[in-house]
């Protein structure tokens, strides 16, 4: 018995499911930045934090 498995995959739709992963992790509110100016922790809640001493942060995420 001769039994064949064919596996077809869409990238781009792998790419878009993993970005949205992302985006959700970005705005979830569960991840911390040290701030580049004053040291304190950062929030990262969307992809554009203030820190308390005023810096901003812009998240982006890569492919």
């Amino acid at each position: 018995m001769n039994s064949e498995i064919r596996v077809v995959s869409d990238e781009e739709a792998i790419a878009a499911v993993v970005q949205n992963i992302s985006e959700g992790h970005v705005q979830s509110g569960e991840m911390e930045y040290e701030c580049p100016e004053c040291g304190k922790p950062i929030k990262i809640t969307g992809f554009t934090n203030v820190c308390e001493c005023g810096f901003i942060l812009d998240v982006t995420i890569g492919e």
